[in-house]
């Protein structure tokens, strides 16, 4: 009986573990879209700094537009990366700490308002659910269904052990 208890109990924490849980948060802000204008040759350029300004050497920076990786680069001594030939449209650009959205035009084509460059800013409180296409960041090995299949075959089995490894009946003889 005791056994089957245990059981019970170890799936009914399995299932908690697994079950999406409701927010109670607040509706996320709207993500702000910046204009940006590459370079004569498709150029984007940008920079990283941390929230004092000072830049971030050898940073990793990853370009992204939907769920495709389009290209990864690490940041120079003076904190700068670049990306070279890039097509206009809307790109999430992010590094370790911060990730922004961003529209990309030709030149000629730009707004009168839009940038000429990215500046990422390291620990800005950003919040981006699908970029996580660098594997410098957590989310990239938890969205290898590899990796979540291994933790939750584990979630599952170990409970499991220990319920059925039950060393109540003492050491026989």
């Amino acid at each position: 009986m005791l056994k089957a208890l245990q059981f019970s109990l170890a799936l009914i924490a399995c299932g908690g573990m697994l079950t999406p849980r409701l927010s109670t948060a607040a509706a996320p802000a709207p993500v702000e879209i910046k204009d940006v204008r590459l370079g004569a040759d498709g150029a984007l350029v940008g920079q990283v700094t941390d929230q004092a300004g000072a830049v971030r050497v050898g940073e990793p920076v990853a370009l992204a537009q939907g769920e495709t990786l389009v290209a990864q680069t690490v940041t120079n001594q003076e904190g700068r990366f670049q990306f070279p030939s890039v097509r206009g449209g809307v790109y999430q650009v992010g590094s370790t700490g911060t990730v922004g959205v961003y529209r990309l035009w030709s030149g000629d084509a730009a707004p009168p308002h839009a940038t000429s460059g990215v500046l990422l800013v390291h620990g800005d409180q950003v919040a981006l659910g699908n970029f996580h296409h660098y594997p410098g960041h957590f989310m990239y090995w938890l969205s290898n269904p590899w990796v979540m299949g291994g933790i939750i075959a584990a979630a599952i089995a170990v409970p499991a052990i220990i319920a059925n490894t039950d060393d109540d009946d003492g050491p026989s003889s």
